[in-house]
C-alpha cells in the first residue's frame, strides 16, 4: 500500500486568482494535500514585482518544512522581463528560510532566444540551499515538473522517515 498522498486525475491550472495589482495575480492550484501556489505576472515594472515578492516571502516564512513549498510562475505574457530589481529581489527572497524548506519553483516563460537565456541563468541555481527550478513553455508542461517533484518530495521523505524508526 503506497504511503503517497493521492492525487486528482485533471488539475485545473487556470484557478480564480486574486489581483496583488492590476498586473499581478496570485491564486492556488490543490495537489493531493498541498497547494500549488500560482503568481501570474504580466509586467516587470517595480511595482508589480514589489507586490509578487512581498506576497510570496509571506508565503516562504508560514511554509511548512514537513510540505513542499511549490509555486507556478507565470511569466509568459510578452510584458515581463526579469530586470535587476526582480532578480535582486527574487534572491532576497528565496533566503527566507533557506535550506529549511524544499522549494520547487516552475517558470513559464515565452519561448524565443532571450527565453532560453533565462533558462540557462535559471537552471544555475537548481538545488541550492534546497531550492529547486525549472523552466517552461506552457502551464502543462510546468505542471508535470511539479508533480513529478511533488511525488519526489514524498518518496524522499517516506524513505527518511522509515530509516529514522
Amino acid at each position: 500500500m503506497s504511503t503517497l498522498p493521492e492525487r486528482k486525475d485533471v488539475m485545473n491550472l487556470y484557478p480564480k486568482t486574486e489581483a496583488l495589482t492590476d498586473e499581478c495575480r496570485f491564486g492556488t492550484i490543490p495537489i493531493a494535500d498541498d497547494l500549488i501556489h500560482l503568481v501570474e505576472m504580466s509586467n516587470s515594472r517595480r511595482e508589480h514585482v514589489e507586490a509578487w515578492i512581498n506576497h510570496s516571502c509571506e508565503i516562504r516564512r508560514q511554509a511548512s518544512p514537513e510540505k513542499p513549498l511549490m509555486v507556478l510562475a507565470d511569466m509568459s505574457e510578452a510584458n515581463f522581463a526579469f530586470t535587476p530589481y526582480s532578480m535582486q529581489r527574487g534572491t532576497e527572497m528565496m533566503q527566507i528560510r533557506e535550506g529549511q524548506i524544499k522549494t520547487y519553483i516552475s517558470w513559464v516563460i515565452e519561448r524565443s532566444v532571450l527565453g532560453h537565456m533565462v533558462e540557462n541563468v535559471i537552471t544555475l541555481a537548481n538545488g541550492r540551499g534546497g531550492n529547486y527550478y525549472n523552466v517552461a513553455y506552457s502551464r502543462e508542461e510546468a505542471s508535470k515538473w511539479l508533480t513529478a517533484m511533488h511525488t519526489r518530495f514524498y518518496e524522499e521523505k517516506n524513505a527518511s522517515d522509515h530509516f529514522k524508526r
